[in-house]
């Protein structure tokens, strides 16, 4: 069975290696699990996982070593040791600048009793044992939040999918239906020729009423996604947004495109069209704008789509405690195309949303 080693001793000075093997065997440590090597060259060539080495014993003043800049060399090599610092030199900045480097304490050989040693190694240990434990804690969570992400594209993906179904359904299929309707109602006035006049008003009701229903089933199968996206590409549906946006709000809105859109994946045209509405919505809902200025264009790294409103702007630090879910979810689709969301505002002087993605070259 193969050893497992557990401590590694690294000096070079033969009468320190058996001063501290002593010191060792006061506080029971075993001696099968000791390791003891003469210089860094052993010791970041040996075959051993550094999983395996619980504590490093360092001496400073090896013949290969650079100082205390040795010790991030070793960090690199034994991740999850503890690393003690033995060496002859009572220097309290030595001692600092070894705990800065990832040492997790220090001891004068000569000066140090094994009571003093034990305290060290049960201490350090129990520190590092903390530290590897958050460090699993904060990976694991790093983990999870990257799933969710995952996730949180993988679900707005088959919205998206799903908007894109009921969409074409509802345009196509009651588009259709309420057509043959208008059709057969008109067919039957043709037929009955009313002469009364209530009759004729009721017709006239009926067919109003399937217009508005037809313009109804129009509205709604473009907010779910707006067919002009998929058919005419993102530079025509910003600009029907635009245009729809300034009927519906009489806010005056400009759109103007450096780009050609058709190099764009149907990933990134969704998610920039959805934060272009979820912009102009904010715009409605808060800003109290007269004007929208929207610029899409390329810097040859990123496409950069520009959204500037001249309304009262807002205090960035008020917005940024709330987490407002819009804003949450612009972020997360820029997220979502390896993009970047930057807002900026100053009150009374207006907003501007930048949102870049990067060029896949």
């Amino acid at each position: 069975m193969e050893k497992v080693i557990k401590i590694l001793l690294i000096e070079d000075n033969a009468g320190d290696v058996r001063l501290i093997l002593e010191m060792l065997k006061e506080i029971d440590i075993p001696m099968e699990s000791l390791l003891v090597l003469s210089n860094l060259k052993e010791a970041f060539e040996i075959d051993v996982p550094g999983t395996d080495i619980s504590l490093v014993l360092l001496d400073l003043t090896l013949p290969d070593s650079d100082g205390v800049e040795t010790v991030s060399e070793v960090r690199k090599k034994f991740p999850n040791s503890v690393i003690v610092i033995l060496t002859g030199m009572s220097d309290e900045h030595i001692a600092l600048s070894a705990l800065r480097e990832g040492a997790q304490d220090y001891l004068i050989k000569g000066e140090s009793t094994s009571k003093e040693l034990d305290k060290v190694i049960r201490f350090s240990t129990e520190r590092q044992s903390i530290i590897t434990r958050l460090n699993k804690s904060n990976a694991e969570l790093i983990a999870t939040k990257q799933e969710l992400r995952e996730l949180a594209s993988h679900l707005q993906k088959i919205r998206e999918e799903e908007r894109t179904t009921i969409s074409r359904e509802i345009h196509d299929e009651l588009g259709q239906l309420l057509t043959g309707l208008k059709m057969d109602v008109s067919w039957i006035r043709k037929k009955i020729d009313p002469q009364e006049e209530e009759i004729v008003n009721k017709f006239k009701d009926v067919n109003q009423m399937i217009d508005d229903t037809v313009k109804s089933v129009r509205k709604i199968a473009y907010e779910l996604r707006p067919g002009i996206l998929d058919d005419l590409g993102l530079n025509a549906a910003l600009e029907w947004q635009s245009m729809e946006f300034q009927k519906r709000s009489g806010i005056r809105c400009s759109f103007y495109s450096e780009i050609d859109d058709a190099i764009l994946n149907k990933e990134i045209v969704t998610n920039i069209f959805r934060i272009y509405q979820e912009t102009l919505t904010n715009v409605i809902r808060h800003s109290e704008a007269t004007r929208v200025t929207t610029g899409l264009f390329s810097d040859g790294n990123s496409y950069i789509l520009n959204i500037h409103d001249n309304g009262k702007g807002f205090d960035q630090a008020d917005v940024n405690t709330k987490h407002t879910l819009g804003l949450v979810g612009m972020r997360e689709r820029s997220t979502m195309i390896s993009g970047s969301l930057k807002i900026e505002s100053i009150p009374m002087k207006g907003t501007t949303v930048v949102l870049k993605v990067p060029v896949v070259k």
